[in-house]
């Protein structure tokens, strides 16, 4: 801990840690690299960025995250993350754009009339491409996002703005 610059903090991110990967699950492994990998990528997010959690409509074993803001060239971004604590498939419906507060600081809070890319980042697929979902603000805005986990299971959806329902 003497290395660290977030002393002050609960919980010092900055401090290295080494994993033991030999008896690790390999799916799991791979989760939390692409985890590490793509919080790297967007490393001004955390730091530049509003955070939320996001509000379950009903009780769930699912917990929910997102984090947005700019980055460097000016463009909306955002993360959103799932994760499933139990042990068994779960479901949810989680809130969004209720919190105009939180949007003040840039959180992510969907526009009515603008569409939304979620590519999730820890489920492919058979192309090898992050699974792609479409969504309405508007439809986000009245009826809430609805996740779906496997127990153990999260999701890692990089959120982006669209002109049209046709993405790749």
């Amino acid at each position: 801990l003497s290395q660290s610059e977030d002393r002050q903090k609960a919980i010092p991110f900055d401090v290295p840690v080494a994993l033991n990967w030999d008896n690790s699950n390999p799916a799991v492994q791979r989760a939390l690299m692409t985890i590490w990998a793509k919080a790297e990528e967007h490393k001004r997010l955390f730091s530049h960025g509003a955070m939320d959690i996001l509000n379950p409509l009903s009780d769930t074993s699912i917990v929910a995250w997102t984090v947005a803001g700019n980055d460097k060239e000016g463009r909306r971004r955002a993360l959103l993350g799932a994760s499933n604590f139990g042990v068994v498939v779960a479901g949810g419906v989680f809130a969004l754009g209720r919190k105009p507060v939180l949007a003040d600081f840039g959180a992510f809070q969907p526009q009515p009339d603008k569409i939304y890319a979620f590519r999730d980042q820890l489920h492919h697929s058979s192309d090898g491409q992050p699974t792609t979902y479409i969504y309405g603000g508007a439809q986000l805005i009245a009826k809430g996002l609805t996740l779906f986990l496997d127990g153990g299971d999260a999701h890692l959806f990089e959120v982006e703005e669209i002109d049209s329902p046709s993405v790749r």
